[in-house]
């Protein structure tokens, strides 16, 4: 087991790098990586995290899924009501898209969506994995990022802590931390106006609103579409 990296001094525990496609037009922007993330340096590698789950079952929408992953079908959120949080699977129905296993297919999956994927904080100090307890943190050069990727149009902020530490460092004054989940911004960031959306944390922890995967798909497709109105996504007869 790879134990995460710390800086210099064994103090703060240091983030990972930008997952840097090229081209891509969306920036998911997480708090920082898990425990498990961090020991793998993987973005969203706890198994139980939603995040691939959530991308695996968009490409199907849109028909960009991987071969013999099934589509999402219209009964989605009914099958899987109730079911929470439960297994790897976050809930979802085995005859439902997976979430792709290994660290290749998942950078293939966020290349074919049009994803670069990053964390604000660089650096803190945290015991275990719960965004609460960051404490010392040190934010990423994130505007410095996108200005130097004209692609990017779209910044998806995963959870409320990722659309904090925005709003307060990169965007105050745009309501990002206390606007609706899936309500869009329109920012000045990275020398050009582009669009921002906080949507549910993929975490597998549970809230009153969001329990499982199933209850934070349609939120999550919904910001996808903020860059792309027209979009196969609507597409599903």
């Amino acid at each position: 087991m790879t134990m995460p990296e710390r800086d210099k001094g064994g103090g703060a525990l240091r983030g990972l790098a930008p997952l840097d496609t090229p081209g891509a037009r969306y920036l998911v922007l997480g708090s920082f990586p898990s425990a498990v993330s961090l020991e793998k340096s993987e973005y969203y590698g706890h198994p139980r995290n939603h995040f691939w789950l959530l991308m695996a079952n968009i490409a199907a929408s849109i028909g960009e899924a991987d071969e013999g992953v099934a589509e999402r079908d219209e009964g989605f959120a009914e099958r899987t009501e109730g079911q929470g949080v439960g297994g790897d699977r976050g809930g979802m129905k085995p005859d439902l898209a997976e979430a792709p296993k290994d660290w290749s297919a998942r950078v293939d999956l966020a290349a074919r969506l049009g994803l670069a994927i990053w964390d604000l904080v660089a650096s803190c100090d945290r015991d275990g994995s719960l965004d609460a307890a960051i404490r010392r943190a040190v934010l990423n050069d994130v505007e410095g990022f996108v200005a130097s990727r004209r692609s990017i149009g779209l910044v998806l902020l995963n959870g409320v802590t990722a659309a904090t530490f925005f709003a307060r460092r990169f965007a105050p004054g745009s309501g990002l931390d206390s606007s609706n989940v899936g309500e869009a911004k329109t920012i000045r960031f990275g020398g050009r106006e582009l669009l921002a959306c906080r949507l549910p944390s993929t975490s597998p922890v549970p809230t009153r609103r969001f329990r499982s995967a199933a209850d934070k798909l349609s939120a999550w497709e919904a910001g996808f579409l903020h860059l792309d109105p027209v979009s196969r996504l609507d597409k599903r007869g």
